[in-house]
Formats: structure tokens, C-alpha cells, sequence
């Protein structure tokens, strides 16, 4: 098989490519007489409701991680409660605390030795 050298060379400058006479006068009509027609669709009213809605809940979520920090981060002041009332304690209350304590554990010992006993 024999090869010549350039073959650009052998065509020149030569277009092969011919386009149809008058085809670019009557393209646009012609492309749009093709294409179906669309519906006109009314445009869709949005209340004030859904324009709100991201906002509330944007602001939802803020406040709520900040209530998650404030619990979270801040120490309760439950202890420092606490420790005031146990300080303002009097010695009378102490020992009414005890004496109601140890009655009430005599009572218990009471009763389950008593029902100890009706079970055996």
C-alpha cells in the first residue's frame, strides 16, 4: 500500500461542507414551531407561616443548645444550698432527728421480730 504525505494538503482549502440556501433565515421559526407548548401555571402563593417556619426553628435550635451549654457547663447551686441549711442546724434538732431515727428503727427491729416468730 502506498501513502502520500499530507492529505490537508491534497484537499486545500476547499469547504466539502455545503449548507441548504436559505436554512438559517427560517431556523428559529422552524425550531420553535417544533417545540410543544407550556402550560402556563399560576404561581403559587406562600404564606407567612411557611416564610416564618426556618426562622422559628432555627431560633428553636439555638435556644436549645443554648439550655444544653447553660446545664451542662454551669454548676449547680443546689451543693451551696446544701451546705447553708446543714450549717444553720441547731444541736436540738440533731438529737430530735436522732431520738425520731432510733424509734423508728426499734419499731422495725419490733415488727420483724414479731413476724419472724409467726412464720417459724
Amino acid at each position: 500500500m502506498k501513502t502520500t504525505g499530507n492529505n490537508l494538503e491534497n484537499i486545500g482549502k476547499i469547504n466539502p461542507f455545503k449548507v441548504p440556501t436559505g436554512y438559517f433565515e427560517n431556523f428559529s421559526s422552524s425550531v420553535m414551531s417544533q417545540l410543544p407548548e407550556k402550560e402556563q401555571k399560576e404561581p403559587q402563593v406562600i404564606g407567612l407561616w411557611e416564610r416564618a417556619k426556618p426562622w422559628f426553628y432555627m431560633a428553636a435550635m439555638f435556644t436549645g443548645i443554648a439550655l444544653m451549654v447553660n446545664i451542662f457547663i454551669q454548676r449547680p447551686e443546689s451543693s451551696k444550698i446544701f451546705s447553708e441549711d446543714v450549717n444553720n442546724i441547731s444541736i436540738d434538732e440533731i438529737d430530735e432527728f436522732n431520738s425520731y431515727y432510733q424509734e423508728r428503727m426499734a419499731y422495725a427491729s419490733y415488727l420483724e421480730t414479731l413476724y419472724d416468730d409467726e412464720i417459724l
